[in-house]
């Protein structure tokens, strides 16, 4: 079974706010992989907790883009393409479980997939630039 790691300070991008959602995300994506392994859980149990997921993604992408924004971040438009197709791939998810039939380990593997990837390749530019701008103070190290 899939599954994600407790936060670090590797993770951090160096925005307080940034951080402190990023944690929430880690911790709302191990209660749905917790949840794929419970037989008496629903399906719409799950599609409330991918939506859960999708709804602090998209708070979270549109503090980050206007952060970036006013850091003048140079890859901006390709940054905001990632989180639309990100956020595109949950839908598509929560839409296939709502169809039922879908293998449970799949989903977390898609989720885990997903979570991973923000952290170790989406974000790492970001990471980079945040940390070389210094914006705007130190980070959460805490969960």
């Amino acid at each position: 079974m899939a599954s994600l790691p407790v936060w670090s300070t590797d993770f951090s991008v160096g925005h307080p706010q940034l951080d402190q959602q990023h944690m929430t995300l880690l911790s709302l994506g191990r209660q749905f992989m917790a949840a794929v392994t419970d037989p008496l859980l629903t399906d719409q149990f799950l599609i409330d907790s991918l939506n859960d997921l999708l709804a602090l993604s998209k708070v979270h992408d549109a503090k980050e883009e206007i952060l970036l924004a006013q850091a003048n971040y140079p890859d901006l438009a390709a940054h905001q393409q990632q989180h639309r197709q990100e956020r595109c791939r949950l839908e598509a998810l929560i839409a296939r479980i709502s169809r039922g039939g879908v293998e449970r380990s799949a989903c977390a593997e898609e989720v885990q997939g997903w979570l991973m990837h923000l952290f170790t390749e989406a974000d790492e530019p970001i990471r980079t630039f945040l940390r070389q701008q210094k914006v705007p103070g130190p980070a959460v190290h805490r969960q």
